[in-house]
């Protein structure tokens, strides 16, 4: 049926009833020069297996169903009409050719459902709809050299993937939707992708850009699949790509950008609060203008390019922002303003630097030493917490992971959150001569109170500085450090129990200017009341005094009787209080160094006078071993006022636990264990008391 010459070439029409088959093994290609379809009902169907080329006259389906099972149909030019009797379905691998001049337009019935190709031409319209005319894309790749229109009736999209690419033609109008939804159209979008590929190219069509319009009207549901903006390859410079929906209607479910790095590519927003239900991925591209997304209740935004990213308002809003973000660039990704993000941060791959920016989570996944958050800077990394837990911060600077834990294991929520930031060098109050830490991490922390937390910081080797065996966890104290805990040379940790939040670094013990050992009280009599504290270092120290606390204005008040004159090293202070209960139960102990600055230690509570003294302790104490030095057993007692879990253990000077004496709950009254050294080595050791959240550690030194 073919013959030389496409002017010479047959009109042919199908107007058989029933099915017809157009086949044969050779020659594989019949040419027509015109192709018309009028069977009496779309049930009726040609059914073709081979290559089809038609070439000069329109198309016309008028009634019946052509259905290309195999082959390719290939069109070399005009419109193609489906009419409203009719349809034209790719099944199998059929395939579709259209020159880029020719288009279709259907007011019955086009189903696309084939593994082969299907490239429709532009015309004016690449695809156009009227009267009441049904889509169908369910399989196979469609690439559209132009737009696609869907004006009228019902267009669906499950499972196929449709590449428009406007740059094959120059009569789309300015500013052209390129995939348009209109009013009066019903679209359904579950599976399946649409990828937008450039751009209109300049300067032939200045001025235009190509937007993804959706109406506010009609039936949509944006269930599933994806829309991409660019395909991340093709870098033809044009006037942008633009997303265009009525009002905030319907929603997107996922949306990707892969625009490129040129700023004539940048996409647009042309509505505000545009919403997306489900992904917005940040491949490549950085939108323009004020409009801003919108999430849904688990909407997500993902950062996936392969050069650095920067965040920006437009998809990363304050008000509307995502449920979750995900950090999927090994580049990197920088935050450029606070943020709050309410389900869960995963980092998947890469850092993202908060510079002086806040990022405040509910959950997080992830964190590693190749992913994890810059927060180096004066933003910090903060977690909201409604209730006792543990959340480790997967913070560290542009080289080095040094995260942090925090396990609260009392305290009151409130609308509340602990933040960590750190700094890669030493501290400015730190006067360690020799040995230290070039790092440091500052906590804070809103709506906590009466809190006790395990707190443990993780650091690398190459932040110390000289012997780490020399270094001491300390905690900043107004201008005081306060060793709050051991140093884990193994694990490179420093941990330990605090009940306030400050800056915390590791150095050497006399740099530390007052480390206080203990501050104890006990009864000498019924009413009296003697007052111990002992200091491990003692540096611009003035002076002491015990505060006592006045329960009818509800303030401490200084004892100024009470002052101790500093002793310049390592020493043991006692004060007497006569008649110390006598609308006095809780004591502080007040320390000022040479410049005036004041820190706090305790408070400790005395048992209410009704308690008898020999029955319960007045406070938590403990006390120091006997003897010492000892070879190879001693005893160790201690005194808690209340019940409650307690545990006793033992350190080296590395801070390795060597035994455990207690481990379980202890009542409120006296206590004592022998501890036998016989296995241990000549050598300092440390021994700390921890029940509920009292804590205090002592120093016993075995010799053999």
């Amino acid at each position: 049926m073919s013959r030389g010459g496409s002017t010479l070439l047959c009109s042919v029409t199908f107007n058989k009833n029933g099915n017809q088959n157009v086949t044969g093994t050779s020659p594989v290609l019949t040419r027509f020069r015109g192709l018309t379809l009028s069977k009496t009902a779309v049930g009726n169907k040609v059914i073709c297996d081979i290559n089809v080329t038609i070439n000069g006259v329109v198309i016309g389906f008028t009634a019946g169903t052509w259905e290309q099972t195999a082959g390719t149909f290939t069109v070399l030019s005009n419109t193609q009409t489906i009419g409203a009797d009719a349809a034209w379905v790719f099944s199998g691998s059929g395939s579709l050719n259209m020159a880029v001049a020719a288009s279709i337009v259907v007011t019955g019935t086009l189903t696309v459902n084939t593994s082969g190709t299907f490239v429709m031409g532009s015309g004016n319209n690449s695809f156009t709809t009227v009267g009441t005319p049904t889509m169908n894309f369910t399989a196979g790749t469609i690439t559209i050299l132009g737009r696609m229109n869907l004006t009228l009736g019902t267009a669906t999209i499950n499972g196929a993937n449709i590449i428009i690419d406007p740059q094959a033609t120059n009569l789309l109008a300015t500013s052209s939707n390129c995939f348009e939804v209109g009013a009066a159209a019903n679209f359904t979008f579950s599976s399946g992708t649409v990828t937008i590929v450039d751009p209109l190219q300049a300067p032939a069509s200045t001025g235009r850009e190509i937007r993804f319009r959706l109406a506010t009207t009609g039936v949509h549901s944006i269930s599933g699949g994806s829309i991409y903006l660019g395909d991340g390859i093709s870098t033809t410079s044009g006037a942008g790509f633009r997303i265009s929906i009525d009002a905030d209607f319907p929603a997107l479910n996922n949306l990707v950008i892969q625009t490129g790095t040129a700023v004539d590519r940048a996409p647009t927003l042309s509505t505000n609060n545009t919403a997306i239900n489900g992904t917005l991925t940040m491949i490549s591209g950085v939108f323009t203008g004020s409009n801003i997304f919108n999430y849904g209740g688990s909407g997500t935004l993902v950062y996936a390019g392969s050069i650095a990213q920067t965040t920006s308002s437009v998809e990363f809003p304050a008000a509307t922002s995502p449920n979750n973000l995900t950090i999927n660039n090994s580049a990197g990704v920088t935050l450029h303003a606070s943020r709050a993000v309410n389900g869960t941060l995963t980092l998947t791959n890469g850092k993202i630097t908060l510079g002086a920016n806040n990022l405040t989570v509910a959950a997080l996944s992830g964190g590693s030493s190749s992913n994890y958050i810059v927060a180096t800077g004066a933003g910090e990394l903060r977690k909201t917490f409604t209730a006792i837990g543990s959340f480790t911060y997967p913070v560290g600077d542009a080289s080095n992971y040094s995260p942090v834990t925090l396990n609260f294991t009392s305290g009151t929520f409130s609308s509340a959150y602990a933040g960590v930031k750190l700094a890669n060098a030493k501290h400015s109050q730190n006067t360690s001569a020799n040995d230290y830490l070039n790092r440091y991490w500052t906590v804070t922390s809103s709506g906590i109170t009466d809190f006790s937390c395990n707190s443990t910081f993780n650091y690398v080797q190459s932040d110390v500085v000289n012997t780490e065996s020399n270094l001491y966890a300390g905690k900043l104290n107004g201008s005081v450090w306060d060793i709050f805990g051991l140093v884990d040379i193994d694990a490179n940790t420093l941990s330990g129990t605090v009940t306030s939040f400050s800056d915390f670094t590791a150095g050497e013990a006399a740099a530390m200017p007052v480390q206080l050992a203990s501050f104890i009280g006990y009864f000498v009599n019924s009413n009296d009341v003697t007052f111990e504290w002992e200091t491990i270092s003692e540096i611009k120290n003035y002076g002491f005094w015990i505060q006592k606390y006045k329960p009818s204005v509800g303030v401490f008040e200084t004892i100024e009787e009470s002052f101790q004159k500093a002793k310049g090293e390592p020493a043991t202070y006692t004060w007497t209080y006569a008649n110390a209960t006598i609308d006095n139960t809780e004591f502080y102990l007040l320390q000022q160094d040479l410049n005036g600055l004041e820190t706090r230690f305790g408070p400790i509570m005395l048992n209410p006078t009704s308690v008898p003294v020999e029955a319960v302790p007045s406070v938590f104490a403990l006390n120091q071993n006997y003897p010492n030095p000892f070879n190879p057993a001693t005893v160790i007692s201690w005194q808690l006022a209340v019940g409650n879990y307690t545990t006793l253990k033992v350190y080296n000077l590395l801070g390795n636990e060597v035994a455990t004496l207690v481990n379980g709950y202890k009542a409120a009254g006296s206590h004592q264990v022998t501890f036998d050294g016989a296995k241990l080595s000549t050598g300092l050791y440390f021994y700390k008391l921890q029940s509920g959240n009292s804590v205090e550690v002592k120093k016993l030194t075995l010799v053999k």
